[in-house]
């Protein structure tokens, strides 16, 4: 089903005054729709429709809840769903199409989808203990392992173009645990080593749009690194921060951020070492390096949050409200989990107004955009939902 809204103007369209005012369902109409809404946004004449709320839905067969964890500049969105059985499937999502199921490896039961390419035609996750390649052509396919691996595998990240994924895998018990891989069609899996060889525990968690950089973390040394093929693994330099674990990475692998413990969110460059952001959840960057986005925890309740380096961190409601006049009624943003390399769409989680768990994509207006928003209509549309 389409979750397209049901105003939009083309992108060039100049708009009477007469035309800014979407239709708005009675009460009673709103009543008898089920809970997925899109959130349209009045503007001035001359201007056009620059952003737009989506909730991104959920897959038939199961409660309601789903998760959304990348994004891409077009706003196609990848995450899990509960499905058949109330098992998570991982989805691929699209403002024109909804949410799409992406299935499971076969003697599998579950998979969730972690990241997709900047051109939204390769996704990768897990599906039971194995990693996974989806694209719209081959559907999903298993990634190939490590020579010496074991069934324990999954894909965290993808480039750019989606020639190269890293993650990590379980390897034998003489090894110790686990170890961080990076994969193209050419090489297969490859193992980039480990800071620690008695513990043997490393997991690649970001790559850089270009693919020339990885980083992650490794548990037996309690550091941080970051791989490029001229200098192999190496830790990340700096200190201040406690169990650093990235979370984001720059396109060209300058800016790398993530979390220590506490959480303590932090920002990396070769020539700052570690900048400690304080006790927030740093979740993602954009590809300059310039925006952050996550959450914190405050009472009681978690709050999406996006940090710049000029107004450091923000909460998306007090952005929405402050800047463009827009409340979102019963809705709780609890976290940004990505920002499109872009910076001009997020994606992540909310708990709605039914106190279900669903995940959204949110368009944002770019910098200088003077977008008056004066009231909003919440269309709703119906979904039908199989049992």
């Amino acid at each position: 089903m389409s979750y397209e809204p049901l105003w939009r103007p083309a992108p060039s369209t100049s708009l009477m005054p007469d035309e800014r005012i979407p239709h708005c369902m009675s009460e009673y109409e709103m009543k008898r729709s089920t809970l997925w809404t899109v959130l349209v946004l009045h503007i001035p004449a001359g201007s056009t429709l620059s952003q737009v709320f989506y909730p991104v839905g959920d897959l038939p067969g199961g409660e309601v809840r789903s998760f959304a964890f990348d994004v891409t500049d077009s706003g196609v969105a990848i995450g899990y769903s509960l499905a058949t059985n109330n098992e998570w499937e991982a989805y691929i999502w699209t403002p024109s199409s909804g949410m799409t199921g992406l299935g499971i490896l076969p003697g599998t039961v579950f998979s969730q989808a972690n990241a997709i390419s900047a051109d939204g035609r390769v996704v990768v996750g897990l599906s039971g203990e194995h990693a996974f390649r989806w694209t719209a052509s081959g559907g999903m396919q298993l990634l190939s392992a490590l020579p010496n691996g074991l069934d324990d595998a999954v894909a965290r990240a993808v480039s750019h173009d989606g020639s190269v994924i890293v993650g990590d895998q379980d390897v034998p018990a003489d090894l110790g645990g686990y170890e961080a891989f990076r994969w193209t069609e050419s090489t297969g899996a490859v193992g980039l080593g480990v800071l620690n060889e008695i513990w043997h525990r490393s997991r690649a968690t970001v790559i850089s749009g270009d693919g020339a950089v990885v980083a992650g973390y490794d548990t037996g040394s309690g550091q941080a690194f970051r791989w490029t093929e001229d200098s192999g693994l190496v830790p990340l330099g700096g200190v201040g921060i406690d169990l650093p674990r990235p979370t984001g990475i720059s396109f060209d692998g300058s800016v790398i951020v993530g979390n220590g413990a506490g959480p303590e969110a932090f920002r990396w460059t070769e020539e700052s070492g570690y900048v400690s952001l304080g006790s927030y959840t740093a979740n993602d960057v954009s590809d300059d390096g310039s925006v952050i986005v996550g959450n914190e925890f405050y009472d009681s309740r978690y709050w999406a949050t996006i940090w710049t380096e000029s107004a450091g961190w923000r909460r998306l409601d007090d952005i929405l409200a402050d800047d463009f006049g827009v409340a979102l009624p019963g809705w709780q943003l609890n976290s940004i989990e990505s920002i499109s390399p872009n910076g001009q769409v997020i994606a992540g989680r909310a708990l709605n107004p039914q106190g279900a768990f669903t995940g959204f994509v949110l368009f944002i207006p770019s910098p200088g955009a003077g977008l008056l928003l004066p009231s909003m209509c919440l269309v709703y549309s119906r979904r039908r939902r199989s049992s």
